[in-house]
């Protein structure tokens, strides 16, 4: 995690600041320009993934929904 964080650094996406109150803790904060490109990312993906569901259709939808809300419940289990 170190070695990510650092590089996020390096490249001005977050800020690293130990935490005045606890120094055990450290406090990492997305830079305005780490959030933009974070904006970018999300918003990006969830263009590919409406994409990808295009191929479906209404009824397929349900059952993709249903299917993936059964394994999600028997993780949390």
């Amino acid at each position: 995690m170190t070695s990510r964080l650092d590089r996020l650094v390096a490249a001005a996406l977050v800020t690293r600041d130990v935490d005045a109150s606890d120094r055990r803790r450290v406090l990492v904060r997305p830079t305005v320009a780490g959030r933009a490109v974070w904006d970018r990312y999300i918003f990006e993906g969830m263009a590919r993934e409406q994409q990808l569901l295009h191929a479906l259709s209404l009824d397929e939808l349900g059952q993709l929904n249903s299917l993936l809300r059964k394994v999600i419940v028997s993780i949390d289990v």
